[in-house]
């Protein structure tokens, strides 16, 4: 049998050093770019989503507090220290017959700000710092405007600002004024 000689050729040869060496820098630069690019894409979405909480809670609390004032008889504003405040309000319930019904909303500046609600069919105290823990949270990481407070009562009328934030990388101002519509000023039993 004769020997059949197999000869090179460039084709056969496989990649140089060189040729290895740009096609590995070719690859760390694409992937050094995407990394960077899905880092940010990241950091935005982690943005956004902070942006949109922020205004969700703001709106809540806006809604709530409003409604809740909108339909009252009788609003009770109270300095409990230096930056706590509690709102009482007597308001109309919806339901086949009127009935009221007593609400609170306490804002404590410790902590990072919280703002919390409490509905009863009777007057509601100031509560111990155990006791607020059990009333329903509608905001935290909320500061209050130049003031110092948060709410603040004319008459009829409560007026509300503050800074909901979430981890500081939105921050959505609120400051609105609501009227007492219920007709006759009465606070019996709520206070």
């Amino acid at each position: 049998m004769a020997a059949i000689k197999k000869q090179n050729s460039k084709a056969d040869s496989g990649f140089s050093l060189v040729e290895l060496l740009v096609y590995v820098g070719l690859f760390l630069l694409i992937a050094v770019v995407l990394g960077t690019l899905l880092i940010n894409i990241l950091t935005v979405q982690n943005k956004v989503i902070n942006s949109s909480t922020s205004g969700q809670q703001a709106q809540l609390i806006s809604q709530t507090v409003e409604s809740s004032v909108r339909n009252a008889t009788a609003i009770q504003l109270t300095q409990v220290n230096a930056t706590d405040q509690i709102v009482l309000v007597r308001s109309g319930q919806a339901g086949p017959s009127a009935s009221w019904i007593c609400m609170a909303f306490y804002f404590s500046a410790t902590s990072g700000g919280s703002l919390r609600y409490q509905r009863s069919v009777s007057a509601i105290a100031v509560p111990t710092s155990a006791q607020l823990l059990a009333w329903t949270l509608l905001g935290s990481g909320l500061t209050t405007a130049q003031t110092g407070t948060m709410f603040s009562v004319a008459g009829s009328r409560l007026s509300f600002a503050f800074t909901a934030s979430k981890q500081n990388d939105a921050k959505v101002n609120v400051q609105s004024s609501v009227s007492a519509r219920g007709g006759s000023w009465v606070s019996a039993p709520c206070f």
